[in-house]
């Protein structure tokens, strides 16, 4: 079943399928995918300017706003309407995923159907604010932006396909060819039928014979509150800003001769009255919006999660290439809340967990080469009923917390139907808790509290989980509490050409400039000015 959407003179070039999964059992559920319809409340924006416009020297998301020959869609309405949407479906044991094709391939929803939980930000409206490059922009769910982030036909309708894999997944492929740069792009998602994950098979491709520069953002939105935190991996204690320009501390942060600032001056802190506070809890932004990428190479998750549901969000993917972790927030206070009917009608604020590749900021663009491929592959689960999230792979999640001076909390979830496993934990001197014979499954975590010695600290502990083999498919020993973090220098701005003092450095500053699409200096400008 394959659908082509043309857009003015150009059609969307035709997807090619691939068989990436895990191996097949045979007691596994069947995958069900197919096309329907869903009607939404839309706030339907203006028809498309009939005149695209050429570079103004508009600035977008750190760099240049090119835009030609897409035409704006910078005209929104008031009025509501339903709306019917093409909406294509995927279905496992487990979870329910939905996405709509007719905007830019968001996806609708990834809900685990034995608790309800909408492990992504669920839409029930379709309402534009003017955020994205062309305008139109819609929030929840997950974007996919390529080559730049809020790509520019992020709500307009993309090309897409079914395909039923050999090994019992089957996947939903979109995708287009970007026509400013002739790029293209083309994602698989995928449910399979023996393990709850939600995967992304991504493939960027430079088709020219010329370099070209982008980016690579998966940008994820997740509902949140007072009870939602952001979990990086314990090992991250440094975060930055967009451009590097500004740095922190994290989770604590920051210190307290800036807390006392006046509100006025107090730009990207937050009230708290000891001094410090946490940068993770969602609930304490009650100052500013915020951007805060994680500096953590050795670590290939990010997720979030609510301790009132007891559930979060996982991601986890291939750390040498998925090297950008971040999270964006309105905030919690009264003029980020407006965002909340900006954006929806009743489905109430909401932060992302955004993961990048080749790159760990944004606008930090890297060259693709001529007729080059690149391929990674993103999973994504909800995590249930284990308190919180330390450490996670493509197996699960596991949380290992001291609630008293004398319990250790130690909670395993596992993306699979197992039985006869064995839960350990280990100190540094011995065994000090064993159970055996455990199932464990999507729906059936493991979680208890451990007596241990007040005296001994986190790190002296392990908690691991092996299956009925024997092997180890889940474990986290806690690393040390964040002590006092040294901020790296902020990036410069680049100089003027004649500060510099070779030709060489003037040639690899202004190579930068062009990879990252920067805004302000080039011909182009220098001509107009």
């Amino acid at each position: 079943m394959n659908k082509t959407i043309v857009f003015g003179k150009w059609a969307a070039v035709a997807l090619v399928a691939s068989t990436v999964g895990s191996v097949f059992r045979a007691d596994a559920g069947e995958v069900k995918i197919k096309e329907d319809t869903i009607v939404l409340p839309t706030y339907a924006p203006g028809g498309y300017d009939k005149t695209p416009l050429f570079f103004t020297g508009r600035v977008y998301q750190g760099a240049q706003g090119r835009v030609y020959p897409y035409p704006m869609q910078d005209v929104l309405h008031d009025e509501k309407i339903d709306e019917t949407y093409k909406y294509l479906t995927m279905e496992n044991d487990w979870f329910h995923v939905g996405m709509l094709p007719e905007h830019g391939g968001h996806l609708l929803n990834f809900t685990d159907k034995a608790t309800g939980f909408e492990t992504f930000y669920r839409q029930h409206v379709i309402k534009p604010a003017l955020i994205g490059m062309l305008g139109a922009w819609i929030s929840g769910g997950v974007e996919w932006n390529f080559p730049h982030h809020h790509r520019a036909t992020t709500a307009m309708p993309i090309d897409w396909r079914f395909t039923a894999n050999k090994d019992g997944t089957k996947t939903i492929w979109f995708g287009e060819t970007e026509l400013r740069r002739r790029l293209k792009w083309t994602i698989g998602l995928s449910l399979l039928p023996d393990r709850a994950v939600l995967r992304a098979d991504n493939v960027f491709m430079n088709r020219q014979p010329w370099i070209e520069s982008m980016i690579y953002w998966a940008n994820v939105s997740v509902h949140c509150g007072d009870d939602y935190q952001i979990q990086f991996p314990p090992s991250m204690h440094l975060g930055f800003d967009h451009h590097k320009n500004y740095w922190t501390s994290y989770p604590i942060g920051p210190r307290k001769e800036e807390l006392e600032l006046l509100p006025s001056q107090r730009s990207k802190y937050a009230n708290d009255i000891s001094g410090t506070m946490d940068l993770s809890w969602w609930k304490n932004f009650t100052i500013e919006s915020r951007s805060i990428f994680g500096m953590d190479p050795d670590n290939a998750f990010m997720a979030g999660y609510d301790h009132k549901k007891n559930m979060g969000t996982a991601h986890v993917s291939n750390r040498h290439i998925t090297v950008g972790k971040k999270f964006f927030l309105w905030g919690n206070f009264p003029e980020a809340h407006v965002w909340d009917t900006v954006l929806t009608d009743n489905d109430g604020p909401y932060l992302e967990l955004m993961v990048g590749c080749w790159s760990d900021n944004q606008p930090d663009y890297s060259w693709i080469a001529p007729y080059e491929t690149r391929k990674v592959s993103q999973y994504w689960f909800p995590v249930k009923g284990i308190g919180g999230v330390k450490n996670v792979t493509i197996d699960g999640a596991v949380n290992v917390d001291r609630v008293k001076p004398d319990e250790l909390l130690v909670g395993f979830h596992s993306t699979r139907v197992l039985k006869g496993c064995t839960v350990r934990v280990r100190r540094n001197t011995g065994e000090v808790f064993t159970e055996s014979n455990i199932a464990i499954d999507p729906n059936t975590p493991w979680c208890k509290t451990i007596k241990v010695d007040p005296g001994v600290a986190d790190q002296a502990f392990t908690a691991e989980i092996a299956d009925a083999s024997g092997k180890v498919f889940l474990a986290y020993t806690p690393v040390p509490p964040q002590g006092k973090v040294e901020l790296p220098p902020k990036v410069e701005n680049p100089k003027e050409p004649k500060e510099y003092t070779s030709a060489e450095l003037v040639y690899e500053v202004g190579l930068r400039l062009d990879q990252e699409r920067h805004p302000r200096p080039g011909a182009l400008l220098q001509a107009r000015a």
